[in-house]
Order: C-alpha cells, then structure tokens, then sequence
C-alpha cells in the first residue's frame, strides 16, 4: 500500500513529514506530488517525488472536458503510482484532490494542514440523510468523479466511515469531523543569520487569488509600512504575488526612508519561526503569524485594516467562516 500526500506548500510539506514520521511510513511506500511548482531546498526528502502542477491544473478542465480530464488523470496515477494507495490532502475543494480520491486505486482520504486559521464554513457538517444517500449513489453507484463540496461534505467520503486528519495542534480541524491527530513538524538547522531587532513583515498572495483588490491591498500595505517599518526590515512575500506588486511594496519601503531585505522564497518562513527567537512578525492575515505567535514571537497583525477596506476580502471572512486572529487568540 502507498501512502501518497500532495504537497501545495511549505505548510502541508511540514505537516506531511510529520505525518510520516507519526504513522512510521517506510520510505518506499511514500509518495509526494508536488503542485503550485513547490520547491523546497533545505530539506532532503526520501521519499518518490512527482511534480504534479501541470495535470493539477490541467484538472480545472473536467467541468468541460469530463472524460478526457479523467483519463489523462488516471494515466497520471498509473505511471506514477502504480499501487493502491492511501490519500493526504489539504481538504476536497481542487478537482485534482478529488479525481486522486474516486481513483479505484484509493482506497481511503485523510486532512493534512495546510493553514493556520481554522474555518468553520468550509466544512458541510449537516447533511441531510437523504441528501448522502444521493451523494452516495452517484459517486459509489454511478461512479461520478468529482464532489459537490468545498473542504468537506458529510456523504462525499464513499469510500470510509470515519476520517482521519493530521495537524500541530486541535485548533485548525476543529470544524471537521475527524480523529485529529497531532504531529511535528521536522526542525531543519538554517545556515543564516537574523536580526531580531529588524522587523519580519510577511506579505499575503490575496490579489492573486482574487480576495482583495490590487488597489486596496497596495495601501493597506503602505499603510503598514509607514506605521510599523523601522530603519531596518525584513519582507517575506507570498509565492503568489508577482513582480510588479513587490516591486511596489519594497517601494513603499524606500518612500518612507527604510531599508528592507527581501527574504528568499526557497527557505520555508516556518523554519525561521522555529529555530529562532524574539522576532516581531507584521502582517495582515498570514498563518505564518498564527505559527509565529504559537512559537512565542511578538506579532502585530492588521487583519482589522484589511477587512475595513475590503469589502471583498470581508465577504471571504464571512462565507468560509475564517476564524481571525483576534478571535484565535483574543487580541
């Protein structure tokens, strides 16, 4: 049996060598496939390794190529696979995590971190019975191969009778479910150094992924930097954001006379949030600051700023039941 975990970011890869260590998986029986171009240089992995983005995004097409997605997915699971196999993901939501999961080769889906924040609408806990039943006729029956859910939905999981999910602590899972069960995440020693006097600002991909508008999201930033910038910072951007819009931000930097660091995208924020101490985090909605307070650092998160400008990025809060920083930790 294959146990085989999609790795979308540094989040779910920590989480997953965790839950390697956790289940006691041998080498050979673990798969990662790796998706959003994920790369991560510090840690060696023992494990298959299969880049995954271009049939992960080539899955968005089932709506209107139905067969021809699903054939060229199960190919995909075929050639690199192999075996039956047990599935981790994220959640249910992707196309490409559903396909993987109706494969006849899976034989079960368990939940792996990915975030920080729990969030509590994204997970359909009441389902009416008759309602699973139908769920299950068309998946189980007629084998239809893609959900009607967002994370989760009571009556998609066919293929089981109970869920398992792991994760750092109880708080993330806390709406769905499922055995919860803890893991940690592997401490990879950093040949770098860091200033703890310079400010760590951590950047969001939410113009990206179509939460905040450009404009908006540009002055809250500029905003923040003109507060809280010191003579001194460092910047940690999101994989998402593009040239220009950092470009824009570290230009924000040198309007109001401070000098910035760029930090790299290769070297997960996590491990610096855990081999290093009494560093000060700003941001807006990042989980890196929630990792960055559960390690003991100062925060200082503008997620109120973000959320009274946005209309849009407010109305994501509310539907996906985004549980806030404030609200986590009562600040």
């Amino acid at each position: 049996m294959k146990h085989v975990f999609v790795i979308n970011s540094h989040t779910t890869f920590l989480t997953s060598m965790g839950t390697v260590d956790y289940l006691r998986l041998r080498d050979k029986d673990v798969i990662f496939l790796y998706k959003r171009n994920y790369r991560n240089q510090v840690t060696p992995v023992p494990f298959k390794v299969v880049e995954a983005t271009e049939i992960a995004n080539a899955s968005r097409n089932v709506v209107v190529d139905y067969e021809g997605t699903v054939r060229k997915v199960d190919e995909f699971i075929n050639q690199n696979i192999h075996d039956n196999y047990y599935l981790y993901v994220p959640h249910l939501w992707h196309f490409f995590f559903q396909l993987l999961y109706t494969n006849h080769k899976c034989r079960r889906v368990s939940y792996v971190q990915e975030g920080g924040p729990a969030q509590a609408g994204v997970y359909e806990n009441d389902v009416p019975i008759s309602e699973r039943f139908r769920l299950f006729i068309r998946h189980a029956i007629f084998g239809r191969r893609i959900f009607e859910c967002k994370w989760y939905k009571k009556g998609t999981l066919y293929k089981q009778c109970s869920v398992d999910s792991y994760a750092i602590n109880d708080k993330y899972f806390q709406y769905l479910p499922s055995r919860n069960h803890i893991v940690k995440w592997p401490v990879q020693k950093l040949q770098m150094t860091i200033d703890s006097r310079w400010p760590i600002f951590i950047f969001d991909g939410h113009v990206k992924n179509g939460l905040v508008e450009s404009n908006i999201y540009l002055q809250a930033c500029k905003e923040i930097i003109s507060q809280y910038g010191r003579e001194h910072n460092y910047v940690k951007f999101h994989p998402a954001q593009n040239q220009e819009e950092r470009e824009s931000i570290l230009t924000f930097f040198a309007e109001s006379g401070h000098s910035v660091e760029p930090m790299t995208d290769n070297i997960p924020m996590e491990y610096v949030i855990m081999q290093f101490k009494n560093l000060s985090f700003i941001g807006f909605t990042s989980s890196l600051l929630y990792y960055a307070h559960d390690y003991g650092h100062h925060v200082v998160c503008c997620e109120k700023k973000l959320t009274a400008m946005s209309e849009r990025y407010l109305e994501h809060v509310k539907t996906n039941g985004f549980q806030t920083y404030a609200q986590t930790y009562g600040e």
